[in-house]
């Protein structure tokens, strides 16, 4: 049986209102999933698109002038523009159902287990997409490398001190206000982020540093796996990230549901395996990109900083 789209298979009559349901709900579980399960996508807003090529102009840098004379108006040549452009490219899953599992009565279990995996595969292909950018978008000047002996795990490093030390660095290089001063996002390797949520007197109080952080600078703090997994195309496991969340840092952009729909492409589709079961192949459409400021390079922002060579045991 040849693949369908849910217009055709409504269309022809060979599916209910509820077959044209499930492929919806798969979407959405699946996307939920790979999203729940992103480090990145708690870090950068996903904002939806109804194009593939995103491609507009925002101001890089403006002035304003007082006091100014009633004669008079603001030269409006000193807004400079930066580019911003961005291509969504398709990631993909599938998945089986078999019909051995529906025999035994297991045909909801293996498809509930199923779309789990199928959500945590989805999710490290996002966050491999959003921390690379991340990590490529930090300018020289918020870069850094631990030497040999002075990784974060080490007993004679000061893991407050270090991340202090980033902190700094887009204080003194970023354009900031207020509201960014107390929020501030770091994705750390699963070992690195194990050692910050340790017990030590701070102040003369027994505490997390990992809340001593949070209550002292604003600092969310993630874990990453990537590098760990047999399947990972990316390796964080030796990288700290610290950046200033939001549409201002970078963009996750993705294709909407309607757009897709308008086209005709379907996000969902199912095929039926005479005699061993219903394959499902989900799409998504996306791509992150870094919104450039003064005062960095080409795809940098001076509100991101990394620090690599942290992790003592990352070969």
């Amino acid at each position: 049986m040849a693949k369908q789209t849910i217009t055709e298979i409504a269309a022809d009559g060979e599916a209910t209102e509820d077959d044209v349901l499930r492929r919806q709900v798969v979407r959405e579980l699946l996307y939920k999933q790979a999203g729940n399960l992103s480090v990145g996508t708690q870090i950068v807003d996903t904002t939806s698109f109804d194009v593939l090529d995103v491609k507009f102009e925002y101001p890089g840098e403006m002035s304003a002038e007082y006091p100014v004379a009633q004669d008079t108006t603001v030269d409006r040549q000193k807004i400079t523009w930066n580019e911003f452009d961005m291509s969504l490219q398709q990631g993909e899953g599938r998945y089986f159902i078999a019909d051995s599992a529906k025999l035994r009565g297991m045909g909801d279990l293996q498809q509930r287990f199923t779309q789990q995996r199928q959500g945590e595969a989805l999710a490290r292909r996002k966050d491999e997409n959003i921390l690379s950018a991340l990590l490529n978008g930090s300018p020289s000047a918020n870069d850094d490398t631990a030497s040999a002996g002075d990784e974060w795990d080490q007993a004679n490093v000061d893991m407050v001190d270090e991340l202090h030390g980033m902190w700094t660095d887009i204080l003194t290089n970023a354009p900031i206000n207020n509201a960014n001063v107390g929020n501030f996002s770091v994705v750390l390797p699963i070992e690195i982020w194990a050692e910050i949520n340790q017990v030590e007197l701070i102040n003369n109080v027994q505490q997390q540093i990992r809340d001593y952080l949070g209550t002292t600078f604003g600092f969310s703090i993630y874990p990453t796996k990537l590098g760990l997994h047999d399947d990972d195309q990316v390796d964080l496991q030796d990288e700290a990230i610290m950046l200033i969340p939001g549409d201002e840092t970078a963009i996750h952009g993705m294709l909407s549901d309607g757009a897709a729909a308008s086209a005709g492409v379907p996000l969902v589709e199912e095929e039926r395996i005479a005699g061993r079961g219903d394959e499902y192949i989900v799409s998504q459409w996306f791509n992150t990109a870094i919104v450039e400021h003064e005062g960095a390079g080409t795809g940098e922002s001076p509100r991101i900083a990394t620090r690599k060579n942290v992790n003592s045991n990352r070969s």
